[in-house]
């Protein structure tokens, strides 16, 4: 088998390499799991907050921002950042607010927006709209979909498999015969993101520093 790109990894960057590439040559995507996306890119926080990180850090998120928010509908959804620290951590907590450009609120505001905050321990609090969730299965598909079914071909595990066939593990175990394309999978039916995304009942807010509940 001949190809014009080989990428060795089925996570977000291999992905995503392999569907631009797809355009200008042929490409397989070798990844060692049974489908894509598997490891850190299927289990990501996938939180888009283009202002955390150093500087190289930000630049690529403010560079990312119009193909998250806009590109096949966008991938991004409302979340909002809640930053909170206890007596003693003022500095830090200043420091913090100022990078992350959050404006300060009180913990009674900060309680309306997570009632588990416990007055007694966070005496400091400051928030922001400028954070949103990232669909990272809507965002996998996309590129997915990007790459002609004539062009990307992925390899499983060492055996050729249908990528279509991956979205929910049900036929993770039968090879495919002989050479197979890459294919899309349906939109109807997540297959990574479910077990991670989190639903916060009393609002559409949640503190960025709480960990998501697995539902």
């Amino acid at each position: 088998m001949t190809n014009d790109f080989l990428i060795i990894g089925g996570g977000i960057a291999g992905i995503s390499a392999a569907a631009r590439l797809s355009h200008l040559g042929s490409v397989t995507v070798l990844e060692a799991e049974d489908h894509l996306a598997h490891h850190t890119s299927g289990r990501s926080a996938a939180l888009f907050e283009p202002n955390y990180g150093l500087a190289p850090v930000v630049a690529l998120s403010l560079a990312s921002e119009e193909h998250h928010r806009h590109v096949n509908g966008g991938v991004l959804s409302p979340r909002g950042m809640l930053l909170v620290a206890g007596a003693g951590e003022e500095e830090a907590f200043a420091a913090d607010r100022d990078a992350l450009g959050l404006h300060e609120i009180s913990v009674e505001e900060a309680r309306a927006l997570v009632p588990i905050l416990d007055p007694a321990k966070v005496t400091l609090a400051a928030h922001a709209d400028h954070a949103w969730d990232i669909d990272t299965d809507l965002l996998i598909q996309n590129f997915v979909r990007e790459a002609p079914a004539s062009a990307a071909t992925a390899i499983f595990g060492g055996r050729r498999r249908p990528a279509g066939s991956m979205q929910d593990g049900s036929s993770s175990t039968r090879p495919a015969p002989g050479p197979t394309r890459w294919r899309r999978w349906p939109g109807s039916r997540p297959w990574v993101s479910r077990r991670f995304a989190a639903r916060w009942p009393a609002s559409r807010h949640r503190a960025a520093t709480i960990r998501r509940d697995g539902r």
